[in-house]
């Protein structure tokens, strides 16, 4: 695991209890692996955002570039 780094958030909190009560039934102890979790969450959440913004930004270069050419 990369270095970790401390960080203070302000979130939804039936949220927070949901995903406190995964990590407890998950591990049946949440303080040392909430932080690791949330990691893996927040990767998870990256690399599905980033694909699709990719394809909207490759969708809308393909648009311009269309565009472009019948001018």
């Amino acid at each position: 695991m990369d270095k970790p780094v401390k960080i203070s958030v302000h979130v939804n909190e039936d949220e927070w209890m949901a995903f406190k009560n995964y990590v407890l039934t998950k591990y049946s102890y949440h303080w040392k692996y909430l932080g690791e979790e949330l990691s893996k969450a927040i990767k998870l959440y990256l690399s599905q955002v980033a694909n699709a913004h990719t394809q909207e930004n490759e969708h809308i270069i393909s648009s311009l570039v269309l565009t472009k050419n019948e001018e």
